[in-house]
């Protein structure tokens, strides 16, 4: 017995392979600009991020809307196998793997168009403010505070604390940082996620020196500080008192793939 594909999976693969044969970036092109961390995007890499959107082949299971064709799971193997076949590189993998989707999932209209569209479009990349000098990815253990100023509508998050190999904040233009809100609070009702430019005031982003290697001398993994930083109201997420499931689900979609 051989076992093969249905026939319109077959078909799903070759309008695939048709496709890359005629947009992927060049084994050259990829050479010549290479991306140096996870957070930094060369520039064939946002166009070719940009293209497979258009062309609904960014995330092919989910809708056009959102750079896909609503492929089904089969299709979507299919699609990632006949990938990592072209050797075609990744770039931004967190922005693209684990932050659009949470905005997407727990966001409001406003947090997708500001945030995960411009990452699925290829304008901008993102990394992941979890690990901590004294938590590790442990989330229920969070130290650093985000305390609000003001009213919901138009009050501030004040933010102080410092982050840990967070791969990528050197070249990313936000991070998606977890904080505390309430710490009068059991852990896994006060931990919140909210965006936050990586360049903006009170932010402060270096490498870690002892994460280089013989193989690998300049790190890309970071230590940022942020004392007294101040992200928009609106780019928090979650309701205070219940945002655990948003600050959670990141965790589960990157052991999980």
């Amino acid at each position: 017995m051989k076992l093969r594909y249905d026939d319109s999976v077959e078909e799903f693969r070759v309008e695939l392979l048709d496709w890359l044969a005629a947009n992927r970036p060049t084994p050259e092109e990829m050479a010549a600009d290479p991306s140096v961390s996870t957070g930094h995007a060369p520039g064939w890499a946002r166009r070719w991020t940009r293209a497979m959107f258009d062309a609904g082949w960014l995330v092919p299971g989910w809708p056009p809307e959102l750079g896909g064709r609503s492929a089904g799971p089969i299709e979507t193997l299919v699609y990632l196998e006949e990938l990592a076949k072209a050797r075609i590189r990744t770039t931004n993998v967190q922005g693209l793997g684990i932050v659009a989707p949470s905005i997407i999932d727990y966001g409001r209209p406003d947090q997708v168009a500001d945030y995960a569209m411009p990452i699925l479009h290829g304008e901008a990349t993102a990394c992941l403010g979890m690990s901590e000098p004294d938590a590790g990815s442990d989330l229920a253990s969070l130290k650093t505070r985000a305390v609000l100023e003001g009213d919901a509508e138009t009050g501030q998050w004040v933010i102080d604390g410092q982050k840990v190999w967070t791969s990528g904040a050197n070249y990313a233009d936000f991070c998606f940082l977890f904080c505390r809100t309430e710490p009068d609070q059991p852990s896994t009702r006060a931990s919140r996620s909210c965006w936050c430019r990586c360049r903006r005031r009170g932010s402060r982003c270096g490498r870690c020196p002892r994460s280089s290697t013989p193989t690998s001398p300049t790190s890309t993994r970071c230590s940022s500080t942020r004392c007294g930083c101040r992200p928009p109201t609106w780019s928090a997420s979650g309701a205070t008192g219940g945002p655990w499931p948003t600050a959670r689900w990141p965790t589960s979609a990157a052991w999980c793939g």
